[in-house]
């Protein structure tokens, strides 16, 4: 019993002085001597600590800068698209007002030409008149060196055939223009509307003033030719069919000239509505002009059948 309680004695000694010795020793490890497990893995946990502490910062302040972009951007968009309906509300307003100031000029342009070609022609037809009977009188003169009655009948047919043909081909060239005139304002009503929706008319306004210049050098044209008579050069009855023969040619030359003008007007005005169906849906488009008249100067061929 006392050998057992004296060895237990002993290793507490041993056990009090081991431990204190123990710690000092750990506290005493020179440089050189590598830290313990323990001590690694609690640096090892204080490392990940940190990085993940950067981490969740860096992320926080991209997050906030995400969030800042995306602010300035909406807003910057909002701006933008409220300017771009400004301008776009602006650029129709003026599309709008310029068309409509074209249409009005256009609209007076037209009854001014109408009236003026109105009178020019009323003019031309007095005067021709007065010529036609000039030239009847002096055609019964040259006729006196023709014997064959008949042929004389015939020759004055054929002059007053002419004379007929020429003012009907006028009329009828009259008409044309004037439909062509209708074409052209509704390809600008419709070039109105083209315009509000946000469309640039600039290429349309162009050709209606080029199909408005050939209109009116066309009505120049007609104009001029309805005040022309033809006359006779009467030589002897063997000649006779070759001299109305060139008077009729001369007729046909003069129609011919005068179709070309009025072929151009209306290739003009079919120019206009081709630019104006570049710019609108196919079913909204101007349907194309007349035809520059389905009587041409063929007509002649017929004139002074009875003479040969």
């Amino acid at each position: 019993m006392n050998k057992t309680l004296s060895l237990v004695a002993s290793l507490a000694i041993m056990v009090g002085v081991v431990g204190p010795l123990a710690v000092y020793a750990q506290s005493t490890t020179p440089k050189g001597v590598p830290p313990k497990p323990g001590i690694i893995r609690q640096e090892l946990r204080d490392e990940r600590q940190d990085k993940r502490q950067d981490v969740r910062d860096i992320r926080t302040n991209t997050r906030k800068d995400i969030r800042d972009v995306r602010t300035e951007t909406r807003d910057t968009v909002r701006d933008t698209r409220m300017d771009t309906r400004q301008d776009i509300k602006n650029t129709r307003q003026d599309f709008r007002t310029e068309t409509k100031s074209l249409r009005a000029e256009f609209a007076s342009s037209t009854e001014r030409n109408r009236g003026e070609f109105k009178v020019k022609m009323e003019a031309r037809r007095t005067e021709l008149k007065s010529s036609m009977e000039a030239k009847r009188t002096e055609l019964k003169a040259k006729l006196g060196k023709i014997k064959d009655e008949r042929k004389k009948q015939i020759v004055e047919k054929v002059d007053a055939q002419l004379d007929a043909l020429n003012v009907r081909m006028a009329e009828h060239f009259s008409d044309v223009l004037a439909k062509l005139e209708d074409v052209l304002k509704r390809v600008l009503e419709k070039a109105d509307r083209a315009a509000e929706n946000g469309k640039d008319v600039t290429s349309v306004k162009t050709a209606v003033s080029v199909a408005e210049s050939a209109i009116a050098a066309a009505r120049e044209a007609v104009a001029t030719q309805s005040g022309k008579t033809y006359d006779f050069s009467i030589t002897t009855d063997v000649n006779l069919r070759t001299d109305v023969g060139k008077a009729r040619q001369a007729l046909r030359t003069d129609l011919t000239k005068v179709h070309n003008a009025v072929k151009a007007a209306h290739e003009a005005v079919r120019k206009a509505a081709v630019a104006l169906a570049d710019i609108r849906d196919t079913e909204n488009s101007v349907p194309p002009p007349p035809a520059a008249g389905s009587s041409t100067v063929s007509g002649t061929e017929s004139v002074a059948t009875s003479s040969q």
